[in-house]
């Protein structure tokens, strides 16, 4: 019988495969969701919560956000009758979170910070603060709030200028929408159910390590409204991870599903195998 296969040759194959993996079976999406560790006990009871109710989810895959990049896969979950969504800003990385992550103490003055996951989960925050206090009667879309766009410039030497802009109405109409339904919904209270999780291949959660001035450099870095702190406690406290090890070991089936079986060898093969070689 003819059959057609799908290989992808980069990380976002890995991604794709583990999407269309977890949209197969709400259940699957829930123990993902539940398996996610945040730093803070009570990021973690809220994400647990969420996967226990949760009756329906859309994943936004590589969304393009205007001015605030390409997030790898935004997840808008609905559960029960909590009112307003929970929002999961997800990066995925086929390496290490180490290996993945750029020093904040160069920031954008560093080459492709943006690229790097620290860089991208620190722009999904400022993504978020912009979406939490916008007016969707604004004619000019949506604009990041000046005093957002200075503290990332004082914290993280982001010389882009001027506010960033998303101006794209099926973006706002289709993703924006889903996220904060109420437009009149207080930004604090938007805030509160927004997370921004790394996805690496690390057996350990890499933002409970040890609380170093190395460590943190390669945190993301959420800069408070006055930038007088790098790390705004509640964004830092919402920041999360799960490893692909783990995935593989609690997800049960997808070792065997077929789209993730091809694009584990070529995705995650090389740096497993340098592992090995120590």
């Amino acid at each position: 019988m003819p059959q057609q296969r799908f290989i992808g040759f980069s990380q976002n194959s890995l991604l794709n495969a583990l999407i269309h993996f977890l949209t197969r079976d709400l259940k699957r999406t829930r123990k993902f969701l539940r398996g996610l560790e945040f730093r803070s006990g009570e990021a973690n009871r809220q994400a647990v919560q969420v996967s226990k109710d949760l009756d329906d989810c859309t994943f936004f895959v590589e969304p393009g956000l205007g001015e605030f990049g390409i997030p790898d896969v935004v997840i808008v979950a609905q559960a029960g009758d909590a009112g307003h969504p929970s929002v999961f800003f997800v990066e995925v990385k086929a390496r290490s979170y180490a290996d993945s992550a750029a020093s904040n103490r160069k920031g954008f003055k560093g080459r492709n910070f943006g690229s790097f996951v620290n860089g991208q989960l620190s722009m999904r925050y400022r993504f978020a603060r912009t979406v939490a206090c916008w007016d969707a009667g604004q004619p000019s879309g949506m604009v990041e709030p000046g005093e957002v766009a200075a503290a990332a410039a004082q914290c993280l030497g982001d010389d882009f200028g001027r506010s960033r802009h998303l101006r794209k109405p099926e973006v706002l109409k289709g993703i924006v929408s889903a996220m904060r339904p109420d437009p009149r919904e207080p930004e604090a209270g938007f805030l509160h159910r927004v997370f921004y999780v790394a996805v690496t291949e690390d057996r350990a959660n890499p933002f409970k390590r040890p609380d170093t001035q190395d460590n943190r450099d390669l945190w993301p870095c959420y800069p408070a409204r006055d930038a007088s702190d790098r790390f705004a406690t509640g964004a830092l406290e919402r920041t999360g991870w799960c490893g692909w090890p783990g995935l593989e070991e609690t997800l049960e089936g997808l070792r065997g599903d077929q789209e993730f079986k091809l694009a584990l060898p070529v995705s995650l093969g090389p740096v497993r195998e340098k592992a090995r070689r120590g």
